[in-house]
């Protein structure tokens, strides 16, 4: 009996990891693929005026255009995928499913941005918001999975206080 709930908890492992490693390969590429769309669109493009715009912007500093050395943005964007390898790891051991899905599109949209600053020098962003924050999918991948993460440690809470009572 032991074994066959051993091997379902290691199939559950591994389709989390599969899962995972699909949704940071999934939003690496297509990150890359409409950056180099927009990258090479000639004019800024209106969708909902005023609302949604396509544009080109090189962000050489950090949220907000926040002027931050070149090197030491790399370094600690890259020692915080490193981290959330890890914690995506913990989290796939535990089986969570959107724990490990939120830090998946986190890592997914880092690497999108961390590869742009390595290679171009910059980060492209292409998406205007409001006319007022011009941002890409990486980070739109970034915030979703914050805001799932999020999500869940609240129903982690909510679902404690239930046990308890």
């Amino acid at each position: 009996m032991f074994y066959l709930k051993n091997i379902a908890g290691i199939q559950k492992k591994l389709f989390i990891t599969l899962i995972s490693i699909f949704i940071i390969i999934g939003i690496f590429a297509i990150d890359r693929i409409l950056k180099t769309i927009f990258i090479n669109r000639p004019v800024p493009q209106s969708l909902f005026s005023g609302f949604l715009e396509f544009t080109k912007h090189e962000n050489y500093g950090l949220i907000a255009n926040l002027d931050v050395a070149h090197w030491p943005v790399i370094c600690f964007s890259s020692a915080v995928i490193i981290l959330l390898f890890f914690v995506l790891r913990q989290s796939i051991e535990k089986n969570n499913v959107i724990q490990s899905v939120a830090f998946s599109l986190i890592i997914g949209g880092a690497l999108g941005n961390l590869y742009d600053r390595i290679i171009l020098g910059y980060v492209f962003d292409w998406i205007l918001l409001f006319r007022t924050s011009i941002i890409n999918l990486a980070d739109l991948m970034i915030f979703f999975g914050l805001l799932l993460y999020a999500t869940s440690i609240k129903r982690n809470i909510s679902n404690q206080k239930t046990k308890d009572t």
